[in-house]
């Protein structure tokens, strides 16, 4: 018992002495002094955002005019096709089938409407008779004509260039007349669709400017709104919105989900750079400095962008907030020095304005 206790107080007194002599391992307290970065949040017109879709302005579905067995198919889902190419060829023999018939049919009125002709100068056939024989030699000619143009028919044709987007047949099936075979889209030739709210559609108009964002990769573009519908949707109660692209945008293509921004709706937005905000589980915050000491605000994000976000609601519009908070910095930490960064919101750049505290 008495060995136990000695040597119980023996490692006390060591780990007291490695304590006292700064051991790795051992957490100080050091005061540092705390800097960071603050911006004024930026005021900009509300913007709206709604749902849309990249649909092309030239698209066809591509159908025949004779029935006939597809012999074949010389494009795919995905062929790029100049003006003019073939893309399907039916069997002709169906087609020449019919054009001999008519032929055939020809002749034969041809001989016949001779022969009345002929008994109608000797008196022996009316001029009735006669005027049914010509009647009948016209029909017979144009059936003939209707048939030979059913030659063309047998080969369809792109009517301008594009990328085939849907094929339905294949070598060996029946083609139908109006029954689309493939759908041909110019993937150059798009525009934007958004079905808007009718008091929002009230406030634009041709000509007016859009931003239509594309939410897979956050790309902007700018279309200019050629096209608004008259009326509202009586079920929705929505207007239909068209807009044309200014440029080409690579990133979209007809059938794409976008969402379309619309400024000036009746408001003013408050924005906040993005890197400002700290998140906790499902809550977003700020920290805002007040004089020397900074406090977490917990706020309601609208709008996001890459370099800013929309701040709905839980930030004074003339508050400082932090920019790149650290990980460890806490509510109620006191600053000893801020370097206020000028903050233009969604429109541009950040000159720097040192500030000493």
């Amino acid at each position: 018992m008495k060995n136990a206790l000695t040597w119980l107080i023996t490692i006390t007194m060591l780990s007291t002495a490695a304590c006292d002599r700064g051991e790795p391992g051992e957490i100080t307290d050091i005061e540092r002094p705390l800097e960071l970065t603050v911006s004024r949040p930026a005021a900009s017109p509300e913007l709206a955002s709604f749902p849309a879709t990249v649909q092309s302005t030239a698209e066809a579905e591509l159908a025949t005019r004779s029935s006939g067995a597809v012999r074949q198919v010389t494009v795919d889902v995905g062929s790029r096709v100049s003006r003019g190419q073939v893309l399907v060829v039916l069997d002709p023999q169906d087609v020449e089938a019919r054009i001999a018939a008519a032929a055939a049919g020809e002749r034969q009125a041809r001989r016949y409407h001779g022969r009345i002709q002929a008994l109608e100068r000797d008196g022996a056939a009316t001029g009735q008779e006669l005027d049914d024989a010509l009647a009948r030699l016209e029909m017979a000619e144009a059936a003939s004509q209707e048939a030979a143009a059913q030659r063309a028919y047998a080969v369809l044709t792109a009517p301008f260039a594009g990328v085939i987007v849907r094929r339905n047949v294949d070598p060996g099936d029946l083609a139908i007349p109006a029954r689309p075979i493939l759908t041909l889209v110019d993937p150059e030739s798009i525009e934007v669709v958004v079905d808007l709210p009718g008091a929002h559609a009230n406030r634009v108009a041709p000509g007016d400017t859009v931003l239509v964002v594309n939410p897979r990769t956050g790309t902007r573009h700018r279309a200019t709104i050629t096209r608004i519908s008259p009326a509202q949707d009586a079920r929705s109660h929505r207007v239909r919105l068209e807009a044309h692209f200014a440029d080409s945008p690579g990133d979209l293509m007809p059938g794409s989900f976008v969402r379309v921004e619309l400024s000036g709706q009746g408001g003013i937005a408050t924005w906040i750079p993005a890197d400002a905000v700290v998140r906790r589980g499902q809550l977003a915050g700020v920290f805002v400095l007040q004089e020397d000491v900074v406090r977490l605000r917990w706020i309601r994000l609208g709008l996001q962008r890459s370099a800013a976000v929309e701040v709905l609601a839980g930030l004074d519009g003339d508050a400082r907030v932090v920019r790149s908070p650290a990980p460890h910095l806490t509510d109620g930490a006191r600053v000893d020095r801020a370097t206020e960064t000028p903050f233009e919101g969604i429109e541009g750049g950040e000159p720097q304005l040192e500030v000493g505290l």
